[in-house]
């Protein structure tokens, strides 16, 4: 149950300061929910969540009208930015668009291994890295959004590498003695 709320609060804390931490939430709901004791727990966790995120809300709103401010201007009117500025704001990002480092990629080889198909942690991590990939993909495509799932992506970037090089360099003394024993 701590680990509960800690993860609720934590979660608070950052979709509170950041609305892309919002992208989170279906996850973090979803593992809740295929849990034992599910309402019970989904309602514990809903109310850590909402406690650090409720300040920040109502605040917005009560500054600008918008409590997601200013993305949700089109539905609560504009406070302090006008529809001129969201729409650049959009066109930035979209002009921001880009793909993450090279040394991330090889974490899309993790299903291949079937160590870390066996590892129930390793399972866990490749599904988070694989939901999290998604919906930076869907939304923004600046790989400054993709940040949260950046150790993920390291740490199964980096068994990746491990296990080919372990692969290429347990391969390379058979393929040694074979070109030694040929004519």
């Amino acid at each position: 149950r701590a680990w509960l709320v800690l993860s609720g609060l934590l979660l608070g804390f950052a979709a509170g300061s950041k609305y892309q931490a919002l992208g989170l939430l279906p996850f973090f709901f979803g593992c809740i929910a295929i849990q034992p004791h599910r309402v019970r727990n989904l309602l514990l966790w809903s109310v850590s969540l909402a406690i650090p995120c409720i300040y920040w809300y109502a605040r917005n709103f009560l500054l600008t009208g918008d409590p997601f401010n200013p993305l949700g201007g089109s539905v609560f009117g504009y406070g302090n930015w006008s529809a001129a500025d969201m729409r650049y704001q959009l066109f930035d990002l979209k002009n921001a668009a880009n793909w993450p480092e090279w040394f991330l990629w090889p974490a899309a080889l993790a299903p291949l291994s079937a160590a870390l198909r066996r590892n129930p942690a390793a399972l866990r991590l490749q599904i988070f890295a694989a939901f999290g990939f998604a919906v930076w993909l869907v939304t923004s495509h600046y790989d400054r959004y993709l940040m949260p799932v950046f150790p993920v992506l390291s740490v199964l970037s980096a068994v990746v590498m491990v296990q080919t090089l372990q692969w290429v360099t347990g391969r390379l003394p058979s393929v040694m003695s074979e070109k030694a024993s040929s004519p």
